[in-house]
């Protein structure tokens, strides 16, 4: 069962790198002024997912102890 936490991780670790990628634009975009309409609903998407991966990483973790 301990796979199932490293599982998690690695989705918790790409989430991580995609939202790092998701910022850098978004601050690009604002710095040029070219920031649109929807440009903020997949950095909100990535840290939803994000917060929900982490939960689940917890309550795993908490059951396997």
């Amino acid at each position: 069962m301990t796979g199932l936490v490293e599982v998690i991780d690695e989705q918790i670790a790409i989430v991580e790198s995609a939202l790092v990628i998701e910022r850098a634009i978004i601050t690009s975009a604002i710095e040029t002024r070219q920031i649109g309409e929807h440009y903020w609903q997949k950095r909100v998407q990535l840290e939803r997912k994000l917060a929900a991966l982490l939960v689940v990483r917890d309550a795993v973790a908490e059951a396997l102890s």
